[in-house]
């Protein structure tokens, strides 16, 4: 869907300009009554003698980003900008800078009797159902644990890890990294959960418990002793 805009004097030239593209990449477009106009300041009125218009129009559509009855709308006659009449009805696209909504340059903005309106509806539609359809990125936290709460030096600790997200191939077993500590060997050591099955993302390491040293699959306590795990 194109619509053609003129090259204006100044010597603009707006192509082809996408209905699709002129609503997505504006922050507001709704059909309304122009209904008064001001001049208002521009820091660049003193380097070439034009100035901003802002022309407050009554609602009758809001088609994206407008819920207000009236909204005030900047065109700028140093930038091309559109020679709104007050009286008429229009169909305006405009981006906010950050102070003002401004008439956004190329887009389909016209008097109202010249636009379908249907068409614009139907481009508010397919947007909002796409963002509507979009997929949201999720995360799981993870959980690590000690099977039992309380182990006797000796014995052999279970580590298990509960985290889906580190499923990475569904179609094998995955590995992760896991650090393990005590109150006795605060520097630990770094080693691997296995994951219980193809894509169960369930994550199990044994270690055993020593009063003596520690190694890859043997961690140092005492008795008393808080063992970590992350």
């Amino acid at each position: 869907m194109y619509f053609l805009i003129p090259i204006d004097s100044d010597g603009l030239s707006c192509e082809r300009v996408d209905m699709k593209q002129s609503f997505a990449e504006s922050d507001v477009v709704f059909s309304g009554k122009a209904i008064s106009q001001e001049y208002v300041s521009s820091e660049y009125v003193f380097a070439n003698g034009k100035n901003d218009t802002k022309t407050q129009f009554q609602v009758i559509e809001s088609f994206k980003g407008n819920n207000t009855e009236t909204i005030d709308v900047i065109s700028s006659e140093w930038f091309w900008g559109y020679d709104f009449t007050r009286g008429s009805e229009y169909v305006v696209f405009a981006y906010d800078d950050g102070q003002y909504l401004r008439h956004q340059t190329c887009t389909p903005t016209s008097l109202l009797e010249h636009v379908e309106l249907e068409k614009i509806r139907q481009v508010a539609n397919d947007l909002e159902s796409a963002v509507a359809n979009s997929t949201h990125a999720k995360w799981n936290v993870g959980k690590v644990q000690w099977l039992e709460a309380i182990y006797l030096p000796s014995e052999t600790g279970v580590v298990r890890v509960i985290d889906p997200d580190m499923n990475l191939n569904p179609e094998k077993v995955d590995n992760i990294g896991i650090d393990v500590w005590s109150d006795s060997h605060a520097k630990g050591f770094t080693s691997t959960a296995t994951e219980t099955g193809v894509s169960t993302g369930v994550f199990e390491r044994t270690f055993t418990l020593s009063e003596e040293r520690s190694a890859p699959n043997v961690l140092y306590v005492r008795e008393g002793d808080t063992a970590t795990v992350t």
